[in-house]
């Protein structure tokens, strides 16, 4: 495990952000900016001192999908209703202002490119693109600091594993930027289980083993319901039947089973058994 390094100077005052999008379709489009979320705090102390949220109504992909809908709560109503894109933005830029705020953390690589690409389609690129180039990825910084190898974790998981409990639900843009920060807070006072996260290391490599072993993730073909039923039992019989003392089989056969349930059209279910924090 490594420490975490200082990328960037981040100044008195860091903020943690997240973007809440329209996801969940097939468009050579960039997905439309629902919402935004930031928590303030000192770079010193990691003290809490402000928060911003605001839903917003995109110039893009105003209508919203169904997955998108289910995974953040939000309606169609909402975004209707909700002030336009340039009018939230400039409340952001007013907020970080008021902050002095230079550098913005977030957990993976996409809310960059998508604020890039709603704030061109207002037309404002050339005056607003610096809060893009204010944003940081501190995804891979923060797994590498706990895993022994290169690993990816949900911000929902790492959260669980540091024993950190979200403010409301997840995928609420607030509630994803406040989780950042307490994940970050855990991560630089160390305040986690190392217990539990040398267990966590050793599913990671356990899931490596499942992820290289799966065949299957989705066919072109329906079977007959009757050979489903054939199938989905033999899985059963299989997973109930192994040898439990055997880690490495134990994730080779949960493999299996899942291509069979997939084969099945079921989504895979057996690797939810395996892993308690990935």
């Amino acid at each position: 495990m490594t420490k975490m390094k200082k990328t960037r100077k981040p100044g008195k005052y860091i903020g943690f952000l997240d973007l809440e999008y329209n996801t969940g379709f097939d468009t050579d489009n960039a997905p439309g900016l629902l919402s935004i979320g930031i928590v303030i705090a000192d770079s010193c102390t990691l003290e809490k001192k402000d928060s911003f949220y605001s839903l917003t109504r995109p110039r893009i992909n105003v209508i919203l999908t169904e997955y998108c809908q289910v995974l953040t709560k939000l309606s169609q109503e909402d975004i209707y209703h909700a002030p336009p894109l340039d009018h939230v933005l400039a409340q952001v830029i007013g907020f970080l202002r008021k902050w002095s705020v230079q550098t913005l953390y977030v957990y993976g690589n996409c809310d960059k490119p998508v604020l890039a690409a709603n704030i061109a389609s207002i037309g404002m690129e050339k005056k607003w693109h610096y809060l893009c180039d204010m944003i940081l990825d501190i995804s891979v910084q923060i797994t590498r600091t706990l895993f022994d190898e290169k690993q990816s974790l949900a911000l929902e998981k790492l959260a669980a594993l540091l024993g950190t409990t979200p403010r409301g639900h997840w995928h609420n843009a607030l509630t994803d930027a406040d989780m950042l920060y307490h994940v970050y807070c855990s991560l630089k006072r160390k305040s986690y289980s190392r217990k539990d996260v040398a267990s966590a290391n050793a599913e990671m490599k356990l899931r490596q083993i499942y992820n290289d072993s799966r065949n299957f993730y989705r066919l072109s073909f329906s079977l007959p319901e009757k050979k489903k039923k054939e199938l989905l039992m033999a899985a059963d019989l299989l997973w109930t039947s192994q040898n439990h003392g055997n880690p490495e089989e134990k994730v080779r056969i949960a493999a299996l089973c899942d291509d069979l349930t997939v084969i099945c059209g079921e989504p895979p279910s057996y690797k939810d058994r395996l892993f308690r924090f990935i």
